[in-house]
Order: C-alpha cells, then sequence, then structure tokens
C-alpha cells in the first residue's frame, strides 16, 4: 500500500514535470518536496532526484527523509505493477470468455 500522500496544485511548477507533493502521515507530514526523475541503475538498484521545499532547518533528518522518499517511490511503483498485472489478468480472462464462452456448459461429475 502507498503511504498517503498529497499533491500541491497551487506550487505547480509546469505542466509537464512532476507536482509538487508531501507526505500526510509520518515523521515528515507536510514537507513539500517534488521528484526530478525515477530511474534503474544498471546493476537494478532505483535512482532518484527530488527538489526539498523547506527553508534551512538545521535539525532536518536529510537521510531519513531520503529513506521515506525512496521507499515511496518503491511503493508507488510496486502498486502500479500490481494495478497493471490485474489489468492483464481481466484482458486476458476476457479474451479467453470470448474465445471460448461458457455458455450452457453443465459439468457433471460421474460416481464411481
Amino acid at each position: 500500500m502507498v503511504r498517503p500522500y498529497k499533491l500541491h496544485d497551487s506550487l505547480r511548477e509546469n505542466e509537464d514535470g512532476f507536482e509538487i507533493m508531501s507526505f500526510t502521515e509520518g515523521p515528515f507530514t507536510g514537507v513539500p518536496f517534488r521528484i526530478n526523475s525515477i530511474g534503474l541503475t544498471d546493476d537494478g538498484r532505483l535512482e532518484y532526484d527530488y527538489n526539498l521545499y523547506i527553508a534551512s532547518q538545521p535539525n532536518f533528518d536529510k537521510e531519513g527523509f531520503d529513506e521515506e522518499v525512496g521507499q515511496f517511490l518503491l511503493e508507488l511503483i510496486t502498486d502500479s505493477i500490481q494495478n497493471e498485472i490485474a489489468m492483464v489478468d481481466q484482458e486476458t480472462i476476457k479474451h479467453l470468455d470470448e474465445m471460448w464462452p461458457d455458455d450452457n456448459v453443465n459439468i457433471v461429475e460421474e460416481d464411481e
């Protein structure tokens, strides 16, 4: 499950890129950030870049926040893949039903 977040439409920078968002739960609730890029390295590791929109705070846990963003992105990717698989499964079932309709099919079990 993807952790709850909200998009800040009023802070939108452009129509083409990612929107500014913040988490609505957890230790970094309300901290605005914007994902700049997401990718995979050659060795299959998640690579991402983001802008953090906070005033200089000397005690801000940048490493913890970075970990939260990474986990959030993994959750989004996993959720997206699961949704795609579910859609493909539904399409496959639909096509199979069209190819071999089971209308008026009666399965009869025989006693031995």
